[in-house]
C-alpha cells in the first residue's frame, strides 16, 4: 500500500476554503490512508503539501494539492524501459529525474496515480493564472540558465531537465522542462507534452514525437474521462466478439474451472491452481494459491495443463487480444480493485486475476498491480520466454523479456481441431546442407563479398562494408573499416544491405547457432581464425569468418576491436530501446542471440538471401 501522509498548517479560512473545493479528493485520500497531519504551510499558496513513498522503489516525492488535483511536486525517477538519465550520468536522475518516451510514461506512475491528461494539465494551468505567466508560476526558483529561475508559487518547482531528442541526442538541460501528458497527438507519432524554458514566463502545451524523452509529473487519482484522455471506456454493451461461459473439471486433482468461449477459442476463465514440481504460491502461502492460483517457471507451465488443453502460443494470445479488441487490458481483467482507478469492466468473462510473480531469485513482486501468463515459446535468445503481460492502468502486451526461471501464472487453452502438440525446433546440423557460395557483387559501390550457404539461406561471409548514411568506421579511420567492416545503427542497418538482400532474424541467428553446435560452442567455430585477441579458441569451421570489428556506443564511444563481434537482426525489442544482435567474444566459445543492445550502437552488419529453390 502506497503511503500518502498529509502534513497540514493552514488559517482557519484558507483550510475551509481547500477543503470544500476538494472535498472527493480529501475524502478519498482519509478513507485510504488515515487522518491529515496538521504543519505549517506558506499562507500565500492556496495548497497542501504532502509526501509519498513508491513502494516499488522507496523514493519519496513532495506532492501539493492545489484546485481539487493533487500533483507530484518532484519529477519521476522511477528506471522503467524506455527512461532515461540525461547524458546517461546518475547524477542527472537523481537531480532532475528520469527522462521517458511516451509509451513508457503511459505506464510509468505508481499505483493509485496516473499519467495527466492534456486537460487535466489544462485545470493546473489556469489555476496559476494562464498560460503566459504559468512557466513563472511552475519553475522552481533556482536551477535555471540565463536568469530564467521561476516564481515557484505553489510548490510545483518545475527544473529544467532537458529532454532526449532525435537519434538519442540530450538537449537542453539547465533551460528547458518537458512533461507528457497521456493525450495523444494529430496521428500515432505524435503526443501533447508541456513545455517550459528559462527565456519565457509562457508554458505551452505542444506535440512531440513519442520517441521523445521528457520529464513526469503523476496525477492522483483517477483518469479524468470527461476529459480527453488516452484511455478510452469499455463496456460490456460494447462487447463486439461471441462468447459463452462453461466449466472444465481436472480429474488430476477434481478442481473445476470456470470456462470462456471468446470468438473461436476456449480458454480457462480462472488461474491454473494444478500442484508440481516448479511451481509455487505467491509468497509461499497457500491462501494466495487459492486467490490467484500457482506461479509457474516456463518449463514447469510447458507440462501443466491437462488433457485436451495446453499452453498458449503468442499468436494464440495475440487472437484473443485482437478478438476482445482496443480496450483489451481492460476487458479482460476481473472485476475487483487492481489498485488503479480504471474501472475493471470484465466485460470478455476472461477475469484475468493479479497474482504478480516469483523472481528467478524467489523473490516475490507486483500482487496485485500485475499478471504475466507464460505462453509455449521461448524468445530468441534461448533464455526469456514469451508472455502475456497486464497491470492495472489497462496496459497489455506480449513480452519476451521474462526468464524463463521465473513464476508466472498459466490460463490453458482447449485444443482446437488440428492441434498437434509435437515440437516446432529446427533441423540438426547433421541435416542441413552447407557449402560455399558465390561472390557477392554490390554494384552500389563495386565491393566484393564471399558468401556461404546454410540449408536454405546464403550468408555474406564478410561484414559489410557500404558507406551508408549513419554508419562509421572504427574510431573514425578508413583503415578499420577495410579490414572490419563499417558499423550501423540499428535503424540505418536495415536500409544498408543489397538489392534482394537483408538482415537475418534472431531466429535464423539461432539457426546458425544450432547448425554450428550450439551455444556453447558456435562462437568458436564461426569466429576468424585471425584478429582476435590473444588467447581466443577460434576455428573458422564454415568460412563464416567473423571478424571482432568491436561497436560503436550510446555515447560515441568506440570499444572492442579485437575483442567482440556485434551483428544487428532485423528486430527491435517490444516496447523497449533495445534491438536483437548476435554477440561473439574473444574470452568465450559461446555465440548467443541477445536482447540487450541498445538500437543507438553501431554494430556490423552480415546479410542474408534465400537460396533460390525452382518450382
Amino acid at each position: 500500500m502506497y503511503k500518502l501522509k498529509f502534513f497540514i498548517l493552514v488559517s482557519t479560512f484558507l483550510a475551509l476554503v481547500l477543503l470544500s473545493a476538494c472535498t472527493d479528493y480529501a475524502q478519498k485520500i482519509e478513507d485510504e490512508y488515515g487522518p491529515a497531519k496538521e504543519e505549517s504551510m506558506d499562507p500565500n499558496k492556496d495548497v497542501l503539501s504532502a509526501n509519498m513513498v513508491d513502494e516499488r522503489d522507496g523514493h519519496e516525492y513532495r506532492t501539493f494539492i492545489i484546485g481539487g488535483q493533487i500533483w507530484m511536486a518532484e519529477n519521476l525517477n522511477y528506471d522503467s524501459q524506455e527512461s532515461f538519465c540525461y547524458g546517461g550520468i546518475d547524477q542527472n536522475c537523481e537531480t532532475y529525474g528520469r527522462l521517458y518516451t511516451y509509451n513508457a510514461a503511459l505506464y510509468a506512475c505508481p499505483a493509485y496515480w496516473h499519467l495527466p491528461t492534456a486537460d487535466e494539465i489544462e485545470v493546473l494551468i489556469k489555476n496559476v493564472g494562464g498560460y503566459s505567466t504559468a512557466a513563472n508560476a511552475l519553475k522552481s526558483i533556482d536551477g535555471w540558465d540565463d536568469n530564467g529561475n521561476g516564481s515557484d508559487i505553489v510548490g510545483f518547482a518545475a527544473l529544467p531537465a532537458g529532454m532526449l531528442g532525435y537519434e538519442g541526442y540530450y538537449d537542453g538541460k539547465g533551460f528547458t522542462a518537458g512533461f507528457w501528458s497521456s493525450t495523444e497527438g494529430d496521428n500515432d507519432t505524435l503526443a501533447n507534452y508541456l513545455i517550459m524554458r528559462s527565456d519565457y514566463e509562457e508554458a505551452r502545451l505542444n506535440q512531440g514525437s513519442r520517441n521523445y524523452g521528457y520529464s513526469i509529473r503523476c496525477l492522483y487519482g483517477d483518469v479524468d474521462r470527461s476529459s480527453s484522455s488516452s484511455v478510452s471506456e469499455s463496456s460490456s454493451s460494447q462487447r463486439s466478439f461471441e462468447y459463452s461461459f462453461g466449466e472444465f473439471f481436472d480429474d488430476r486433482d477434481s478442481r473445476t474451472y470456470k470456462t470462456i468461449e471468446i470468438g473461436s477459442q476456449t480458454w480457462m476463465a480462472e488461474n491454473l491452481r494444478f500442484e508440481m514440481e516448479d511451481s509455487y504460491c505467491y509468497n509461499d502461502e497457500g491462501r494466495y494459491c487459492v486467490d490467484y492460483g500457482r506461479l509457474y517457471v516456463w518449463t514447469a507451465a510447458q507440462e501443466a495443463c491437462p488433457d485436451g488443453w495446453h499452453l498458449p502460443s503468442p499468436e494464440e494470445f495475440d487472437t484473443l487480444l485482437a478478438t476482445v479488441g482496443d480496450d483489451a487490458g481492460i476487458v479482460l481483467r476481473k472485476e475487483t480493485d487492481w489498485g488503479y482507478f480504471i474501472p475493471d469492466e470484465n466485460s470478455s468473462g476472461f477475469s484475468a486475476l493479479f497474482g504478480g510473480f516469483r523472481g528467478n531469485d524467489g523473490n516475490y513482486a507486483h500482487e496485485g498491480t500485475m499478471a504475466f501468463f507464460w505462453s509455449n515459446s521461448i524468445a530468441p535468445n534461448g533464455v526469456s520466454g514469451y508472455n502475456l503481460v497486464m497491470d492495472g492502468s489497462g496496459y497489455v502486451s506480449i513480452r519476451d523479456n521474462y526468464d524463463s526461471a521465473d513464476g508466472n501464472s498459466v490460463r490453458c487453452i482447449m485444443n482446437g481441431e488440428g492441434f498437434s502438440s509435437s515440437s516446432s525446433a529446427g533441423s540438426s546440423s547433421s541435416s542441413v546442407v552447407f557449402y560455399p557460395g558465390e561472390d557477392l557483387f554490390d554494384d552500389r559501390d563495386g565491393q566484393t563479398y564471399r558468401t556461404i550457404t546454410i540449408d536454405t539461406l546464403i550468408w555474406m561471409a564478410e561484414n559489410l562494408n557500404y558507406d551508408q548514411e549513419g554508419s562509421f568506421c572504427f574510431d573514425y579511420e578508413d583503415e578499420n573499416c577495410e579490414r572490419y567492416g563499417r558499423l550501423y545503427p540499428w535503424s540505418w542497418a536495415q536500409q544498408a544491405c543489397p538489392d534482394e538482400w537483408r538482415l537475418p532474424s534472431p531466429e535464423e541467428f539461432n539457426s546458425l547457432i544450432d547448425f554450428a553446435g550450439g551455444n556453447a560452442v558456435a562462437g568458436a567455430r564461426l569466429k576468424a581464425v585471425e584478429g582476435w585477441e590473444a588467447g581466443a579458441v577460434s576455428t573458422d569451421d564454415y568460412g563464416f569468418t567473423a571478424l571482432p570489428a568491436g561497436r560503436r556506443g550510446y555515447y560515441q564511444d568506440f570499444t572492442d576491436k579485437t575483442l567482440g563481434a556485434y551483428f544487428w537482426s532485423n528486430s527491435r525489442v517490444q516496447n523497449s530501446s533495445a534491438a536483437y544482435n548476435m554477440d561473439l567474444r574473444f574470452d568465450t566459445d559461446s555465440a548467443v542471440v541477445r536482447d540487450i543492445a541498445d538500437a543507438y550502437d553501431g554494430n556490423s552488419v552480415r546479410c542474408v538471401k534465400e537460396v533460390y529453390i525452382p518450382k
